[in-house]
């Protein structure tokens, strides 16, 4: 019966691998668990890496909000003292006399050529 032969061949136990074979397994095994290692390795120091990142976005939020601050209270501050001074009658009158004494001194040198 030529048909049970096929048969018989599944039915046996596949021999046991070799000593290379076994060696390869190994070496593939070893491989791919540093390879994991180095994954995990790597994986933590991104993170580390990116709360850096983190911690410095925060400090220069942190540091342009306290320039906005300190512009908004310059800002303050020279619009104050403008207005005060241009409501000042003294400023008025000082820049009255200014343009009187430079009128004066323009017409002093057109008569004297």
């Amino acid at each position: 019966m030529p048909w049970r032969w096929p048969l018989l061949l599944l039915r046996q136990k596949p021999p046991p691998p070799s000593s290379v074979v076994r060696k390869r397994v190994d070496i593939r095994k070893a491989a791919r668990a540093d390879a994991l290692a180095r994954a995990a390795a790597a994986e933590k120091e991104a993170q580390a890496d990116l709360k850096a990142c983190d911690d410095a976005t925060v400090r220069v939020q942190d540091a342009l909000a306290r320039i906005e601050k300190a512009r908004a209270d310059i800002d303050d501050d020279l619009s104050d003292t403008s207005s005060d001074a241009l409501e000042s009658p003294e400023l008025g009158q000082a820049l009255l006399l200014h343009e009187a004494t430079a009128i004066a001194n323009l017409h002093a040198q057109a008569i004297s050529v």
